[in-house]
């Protein structure tokens, strides 16, 4: 999956030892291949590497993917240098092959509240907050508030010109 600009591209992770790291179950899939084959394997997670001028940038992922009620959260992990608009074009991205590609129908994401860039670019990209989940996260001594954001196929298709 790449992005009409040749500095930004987001590619399945091939990376042996990366995958180890990670602890988590991959398999590669063809674009013809993916909708059957997830569902049948049973495949909950998709993970790609985020590349931005040629170098490695993070990673990108949809986890807890429900083929039934076809959703699924997304998160990713960005190298600190990353500047806000390049997060955005990552999200969007995301949301192209959730909606184009795997042809889910909601997909959402758990932000802990002091993450702030993350929530704003989330907003950028068209998610809506949908609640809450008090005190969720305990870190660095203090219990913070998990907040929930989501977009439906029907929000992508009817906000589409805008996510282009």
């Amino acid at each position: 999956m790449e992005s009409n600009e040749k500095t930004l591209k987001l590619t399945r992770i091939s990376d042996e030892e990366l995958k180890n790291f990670l602890d988590m179950k991959f398999k590669d899939f063809s674009a013809e291949e993916v909708n059957f084959d997830l569902f049948k394997d049973e495949v909950n997670t998709l993970t790609f590497q985020i590349e931005f001028k040629g170098d490695s940038a993070g990673i990108a992922q949809f986890y807890n993917i429900d083929w039934v009620n076809r959703s699924a959260c997304i998160r990713i992990f960005w190298d600190e240098a990353i500047e806000n608009d390049v997060e955005v074009k990552v999200v969007r991205l995301m949301l192209k092959y959730a909606f184009e590609v795997l042809n889910l129908n909601r997909v959402y994401s758990k932000v802990v509240e002091y993450k702030k860039d993350t929530i704003s670019v989330l907003k950028k990209c068209g998610f809506l907050q949908e609640g809450m989940e008090r005190q969720a996260k305990f870190f660095k001594g203090k219990y913070w508030d998990v907040l929930r954001f989501s977009m439906l196929y029907e929000d992508y298709w009817r906000a589409i010109d805008d996510l282009k």
